[in-house]
């Protein structure tokens, strides 16, 4: 999983989601939870080992909605399971970016100003466009290192 989700924006089935196979077909784990990590590292109030919903067979998604106010930034996703009773835990970890909003009168092309140096994560970052008020036009790049504008 690797996308983004807006700011008040409940999450759904194709947001923040996990996938389970074996063998190449989907099954479902025995047990299931998950836990929400801000970027600084802290857990999101309300979805510390939590059950996920189940969208499908071996599908399935965390119960979150985005709070207005949320921190943007690139959270932690932990699925802790076990894929069978008595099987020991296993865990994996998807990040997901929150984001805010653009205004609908933004049609400016926004074209990320950090380029890393200085310490700046070159994959994540915003820049004011100039043509409206909008202070936090986010980005991303793909694993090729093209911007995604968001």
């Amino acid at each position: 999983m690797s996308g983004s989700i807006r700011r008040s924006e409940v999450n759904d089935h194709t947001k923040v989601n996990v996938f389970f196979y074996l063998n190449d077909e989907l099954f479902d784990p025995a047990t299931l939870v998950y836990t929400i990590y801000k970027p600084e590292g802290i857990i999101v109030t309300g979805q510390e080992e939590k059950t996920p919903l189940k969208h499908d067979v071996g599908w399935y998604y965390a119960d979150w909605t985005v709070l207005g106010d949320a921190e943007l930034g690139r959270y932690k996703v932990q699925w802790i399971f076990q894929k069978n009773v008595g099987d020991l835990l296993c865990s994996k970890a998807d990040f997901i970016d929150v984001i805010a909003d653009r205004p609908e009168n933004c049609v400016a092309r926004h074209i990320p100003s950090n380029s890393g140096e200085g310490g700046g994560d070159p994959n994540v970052g915003s820049e004011d466009c100039g043509t409206c008020d909008c202070q936090c036009n986010q980005y991303i790049r793909d694993h090729w290192g093209r911007i995604i504008n968001l």
